[in-house]
């Protein structure tokens, strides 16, 4: 069914099964919604509002979201992986930007972990093995809320403590992981609980 359809040809049924899939992923009540929405002279606020809710509320399959969080997982892994070797250069009690100056540089309340450690570089290696072990646990699925939420916090953390090492992929990254800690992400493969 077209999107674009007119007066002329809205005597054939539209489909109304909003759980089956179309060819690329929308529900077919979703595009039947939309066709209502914009067939004939106006717009109808009625069909809008179910545009709008067959849109967002439709049930659609997990799986891209879930394949979505596995690739994610293993990119944290392996940014984690390279700052391994320098996790103390950059983020220790003796790193080249200390936290007092990174505090001085950027006043004000942010979401920091390190801020809330004891200024120790055995804790500052424990979260670093606290992060690696939720990102690996996130990509493979297993208790993904949790570990979204985890690998979020020290994401935002490590940025917060050292803004000069942050590029646009550390902020994508980010934005990233809070979005995985509303979505569906462990609904589907490859998933351990």
């Amino acid at each position: 069914m077209r999107l674009s359809q007119t007066k002329s040809d809205s005597s054939q049924p539209l489909p109304e099964g909003r759980g089956s899939e179309s060819s690329f992923g929308l529900t077919r009540g979703y595009r039947a919604a939309t066709a209502r929405a914009w067939s004939g002279d106006g717009v109808r606020l009625r069909s809008l509002i179910e545009a709008w809710n067959g849109f967002f509320f439709a049930p659609q399959a997990p799986t891209p979201i879930a394949l979505f969080r596995a690739i994610y997982g293993g990119l944290v892994v392996v940014t984690l992986l390279l700052l391994r070797p320098d996790w103390l250069t950059w983020y220790g009690t003796h790193a080249w930007v200390g936290l007092r100056t990174m505090q001085q540089m950027e006043p004000g309340t942010r979401l920091n972990l390190f801020v809330l450690l004891p200024r120790s570089d055995a804790w500052i290696e424990a979260l670093f093995w606290v992060f690696l072990c939720s990102a690996i646990s996130l990509s493979a699925g297993f208790l993904t809320r949790l570990n979204s939420v985890i690998v979020f916090l020290c994401l935002t953390s490590i940025q917060q403590r050292n803004l000069y090492i942050t590029h646009g992929g550390d902020t994508f990254l980010r934005l990233a992981g809070f979005f995985l800690i509303f979505a569906p992400a462990g609904a589907d493969f490859p998933s351990i609980a």
